[in-house]
């Protein structure tokens, strides 16, 4: 009898010990089924989507792209041979169609790829209407400011080289620039230097 209530005591404990680890994997596999309803850790615009359905996909792989559309930001490149002249914190003119938008360097990309050298710019106006996810734009780096200079735009009188002699014309007199230099589509005309009789 002894031996008997031995072997059912025996047969409980194994039974409450599968019936813990049979709990464990239930709750494991709940885990896992709630994590095949796919949800967003943040509000944006889906801008990829795995597209193959039926697919086989594993675990870390990603299903869809999303663009916070509150938070842009720019990735800039540029030759390397200006690698001396961009810093961080200059500040950063980025054209978007029609717009001019303000921001600054906020980190420089350590490798250099193919002769180019790619930089981070944060936007002083992060979600401006003009902005979309992986859209092109025109970066134009800051790297100096002058004082009482007259901008003009790139035309036809200017021919040559990136510095010229340029007269600017006040009444009957020619007064020769210092120097013109030329920066993307505008001619930068800095101080007078003498007065020339015409």
């Amino acid at each position: 009898m002894q031996f008997r209530e031995a072997a059912i005591v025996s047969d409980q404990r194994n039974l409450e010990l599968e019936v813990l680890i049979q709990d464990k994997k239930k709750r494991e596999l709940e885990k896992k089924l709630t994590q095949t309803k796919v949800t967003a850790p943040r509000a944006g615009v889906i801008t990829w989507i795995q597209e193959k359905i039926g697919q086989k996909v594993n675990e870390g792989e990603p299903l869809v792209r999303i663009a916070d559309l509150e938070q842009f930001r720019v990735e800039a490149s540029c030759s390397d041979r200006y690698a001396n002249s961009v810093n961080i914190g200059l500040p950063v003119r980025v054209r978007v169609n029609k717009s001019e938008l303000m921001g600054k360097i906020t980190s420089i990309l350590p490798a250099v790829e193919n002769n180019t050298l790619e930089f981070i710019v944060e936007l002083n106006e992060k979600n401006h209407p003009a902005l979309r996810p992986d859209m092109r734009v025109e970066v134009f780096v800051v790297a100096d400011i002058r004082e009482s200079v007259l901008r003009v735009n790139n035309g036809a009188a200017f021919k040559g080289g990136v510095q010229q002699s340029v007269f600017v014309v006040t009444g009957d007199k020619a007064i020769k620039a210092e120097r013109a230099r030329w920066f993307d589509e505008y001619w930068i005309l800095l101080k007078s230097q003498k007065v020339c009789k015409e």
